[in-house]
């Protein structure tokens, strides 16, 4: 007969076979799995100093081209614009050196700023289309005309291009008649004046950045694209300057590029928050003042070609 003893001193060698096997076979495993995640992070760590050369590289390059605009552009633009005014409107979120950029080239070109119109993110906000419909039916100039529609985008950019746009030959507002809509524009908190004397232009620039935001941007799009199709039925010229993002289905560039009757009246350019792209802007604007077809220009997709025409 075995002894119990016998079976405590065999059930206790297994136990200790048992841990002995998990701790050399848990040692094995460790020392494996170790040296694969040492592997892998010193693989990530060079993955992130190539990267990061390649980011210094790209923005050196970066550096010089904006260098050599900044070098160039009072050749290429200067005289372009010579004589003629100019709207600067700002869409909500434009960012404010893109803007500064764009009006500084403009100047450079010869042209006057006639005014810089910040427009607010309420302008496009759907939840004020009911007051802006209501302000502006119910507070119109006497001699003022509205198109038959409901959409309010359409009727604030209708009534906007009439007072801070036109062309030689149409019938301008009186100084009075613009105050009093541009005030009540600013009482509703849609829009923002740089100056308060202001003079209509006989060319636009509408400065953006960015896609929209919200539930619905590619509304806000078509907002911003209603105003800019009513500033180019009153003046000579409308150009939209705007960066890659903008380009895209829920940015004000997408909306006119993807809309074949805008397209084929209003320039835009996709790198405008370059110096480059500032050039373009004012090249593209005074292609289309001298009667020549309108483009798409940059580095998007969307884009026709990186900058007009420049051959007599």
């Amino acid at each position: 007969m075995i002894d119990f003893r016998y079976h405590i001193v065999s059930l206790i060698s297994v136990f200790l076979a048992l841990a002995l096997g998990i701790v050399v076979g848990t040692t094995q495993l460790n020392g494996a799995v170790l040296s694969d995640l040492r592997h892998q992070v010193k693989g990530l760590k060079n993955d992130k100093h190539n990267l990061q050369q390649d980011s210094r590289s790209l923005q050196g390059q970066l550096n010089a081209s904006d260098a050599f605009a900044k070098s160039v552009a009072p050749a290429v633009v200067g005289g372009r614009l010579i004589g003629d005014n100019v709207l600067v409107v700002a869409a909500p979120g434009a960012d404010g050196g893109t803007v500064s950029g764009v009006t500084k080239e403009i100047q450079t070109a010869g042209a006057t700023i006639t005014a810089q119109v910040n427009l607010t993110g309420e302008y496009t906000d759907p939840r004020r289309a009911a007051d802006l419909k209501q302000y502006i039916t119910s507070a119109l100039p006497a001699g003022f005309r509205l198109p038959t529609t409901d959409d309010a985008g359409v009727l604030a950019g209708s009534l906007l291009a009439d007072v801070l746009a036109g062309k030689s030959g149409q019938q301008q507002p009186t100084k009075s008649e613009r105050q009093q809509v541009l005030a009540g524009f600013s009482t509703l908190n849609v829009m923002r004046l740089q100056d308060t004397d202001i003079k209509t232009a006989d060319y636009a620039i509408l400065v953006t950045s960015g896609a929209g935001s919200g539930d619905n941007p590619q509304a806000q799009a078509r907002t911003l694209a209603a105003l800019a199709s009513a500033l180019q039925a009153r003046s000579k010229a409308v150009l939209i300057a705007g960066d890659n993002n903008s380009a895209g289905p829920d940015g004000l560039l997408g909306a006119i590029r993807s809309d074949d009757a805008l397209a084929g009246k209003i320039s835009t350019v996709d790198n405008a928050n370059s110096v480059a792209g500032q050039v373009v802007s004012v090249l593209g604007l005074a292609q289309l003042g001298a009667g020549k077809a309108s483009g798409q220009y940059g580095t998007a997709d969307n884009a026709g070609s990186p900058l007009p025409s420049l051959t007599s």
